[in-house]
């Protein structure tokens, strides 16, 4: 959504801008989701969202109601909220205040929020005025994910996990200003599953990590404490041998001590299936950002290479279409052997796109150096949708049963590559990532590809699927 369009004077304007602020109808006020404790781990069951006004003039919320996930509606005697201040809505009115005595809370809600992550929203009459989809897994803070802590806006992109911190205390400040987490300079950047684990420095000082843990899961098992005089130097790499990682792909987070006791702070990573020998790190984007990936070659202590993309990648993307046409993926065969994306011989051999559940047949190819295209289940009729889009015979048409979000997701597709047995005993695969895309849907993400018709479209093969400078938009052209 473009944010910067004028809008004039005295006329009603709704933003929706995911975790960000909606401005009301008729006044000068917004809301932004503030605070998120979802998931308390063992401390208890207690879940709150905050919501503050970051507009300049009161905001009525006698008429809104919490949405989405949970449900709850103000009540006509609630005051309006004034400028920078807070409301808090709980799911548990008493546990709230045993926790934090003194601090008003409304509620409770209808429901529960989902500890693996999905939308809250508050709706006016007729309009959604602040909506928020957050995440649990990497790379969104690992410490509010049944750690304890809560998850803090701080701004940027709303729809990026790089906009949201852990809070600085256990169960965060709701109703207050909202601290967080110590930021950590350093970060795990690259590893070779079973033989190293690298560290980097993005600092201008050296930075003692003695003490600090690193650990595939948090809470559970053995962590590796670093030792005594461990440190990683300014702008520079440490190499930490490592025995417990495994090619079929996982987590690693990089844990903050004080005391022999984890803190707030913490780093994570998540890497997929690997061939051996291979490794997997952090890609610089042209935005600031980076992109977890397999890399071209192994670059221990160096700055990671350019990442490897797999045999198949997603070059168009129709998130946002309008007069009522389907949205759609357009992805492409870079090699020039038909991929076959669901093994009619093996049922467990299976592509799949994490962001949409696709709906594959037995058999289901990519032709070499062609495209196929997929379109949201709801929306597909073939015949309709190849005349309407000219779609060439050539390439196929595949269904998908969720749905695109018109305000930036992320989008990964997944390649079985090693055969492993599952917790139910079965054989099954573990996946590598044959491309990522983590659009938006504002600058400096191509803006036409937001409602206005436009698709976004790949223009660079050899550059991370996550780049904004990778996508340019422009009239959809699925299958060509």
């Amino acid at each position: 959504m473009n944010m910067r369009q004028f809008i004039p004077s005295g006329l009603a304007f709704l933003a929706l801008v995911g975790c960000g602020s909606g401005e009301l109808e008729f006044q000068k006020g917004k809301l932004e989701f503030s605070e998120i404790l979802y998931d308390a781990g063992s401390l208890d069951t207690l879940e709150y969202v905050e919501l503050k006004n970051v507009g300049d003039e009161d905001v009525a919320l006698a008429s809104l109601r919490l949405g989405g996930a949970v449900a709850f509606q103000f009540g006509a005697d609630v005051p309006a909220l004034g400028p920078g201040k807070f409301v808090v809505i709980t799911n548990d009115s008493m546990g709230f205040a045993t926790r934090f005595p003194g601090v008003v809370a409304f509620g409770p809600w209808v429901g529960r929020l989902s500890n693996s992550g999905e939308e809250v929203s508050i709706e006016g009459d007729s309009s959604t005025l602040a909506s928020c989809e957050y995440g649990s897994e990497v790379p969104w803070p690992a410490m509010a994910a049944g750690n304890g802590y809560s998850l803090v806006y701080v701004g940027e992109h709303p729809n990026s996990p790089e906009s949201w911190k852990a809070s600085a205390t256990l169960g965060g400040t709701p109703g207050a200003k909202n601290g967080t987490a110590m930021d950590l300079s350093v970060r795990i950047s690259e590893v070779l599953p079973g033989q190293w684990i690298e560290l980097e420095n993005m600092g201008s000082k050296a930075i003692d990590i003695s003490g600090w843990w690193i650990t595939d899961s948090i809470g559970s098992g053995e962590p590796m404490v670093l030792g005594s005089g461990t440190s990683v130097p300014a702008h520079g790499f440490l190499v930490v041998n490592d025995s417990t990682t495994a090619s079929t792909g996982e987590e690693l987070f990089l844990l903050r001590t004080e005391a022999g006791a984890v803190t707030g702070s913490s780093v994570g990573f998540m890497f997929p299936a690997l061939d051996s020998g291979s490794s997997a790190g952090l890609v610089e984007l042209s935005d600031g950002s980076t992109q977890m990936a397999p890399l071209l070659s192994v670059t221990k202590g160096l700055p990671n290479s350019a990442p490897k993309l797999g045999a198949l990648v997603i070059t168009e993307i129709m998130y946002h279409p309008v007069d009522g046409r389907p949205e759609f993926l357009e992805i492409s065969n870079t090699t020039g052997t038909d991929i076959v994306w669901f093994d009619p011989l093996d049922l467990n051999k299976k592509w799949s796109m994490e962001g949409v559940d696709m709906d594959l047949p037995l058999g289901a190819k990519v032709p070499a150096q062609g495209k196929a295209v997929l379109v949201r289940s709801a929306d597909l009729d073939t015949a309709i949708f190849r005349t309407q889009y000219a779609v060439p015979p050539a390439a196929p048409i595949f269904g998908y049963t969720s749905k695109l979000s018109n305000s930036g997701e992320t989008l990964r597709l997944k390649q079985p590559l090693l055969q492993v047995v599952n917790a139910t005993g079965i054989l099954d695969y573990a996946k590598t990532w044959s491309d990522e895309v983590s659009y938006f849907d504002d600058g400096p993400w191509p803006e036409p590809a937001d409602g206005s018709g436009k698709s976004l479209v790949r223009t660079a093969l050899t550059e991370p699927g996550s780049d904004p400078k990778s996508w340019t938009s422009a009239s959809p052209t699925p299958g060509w």
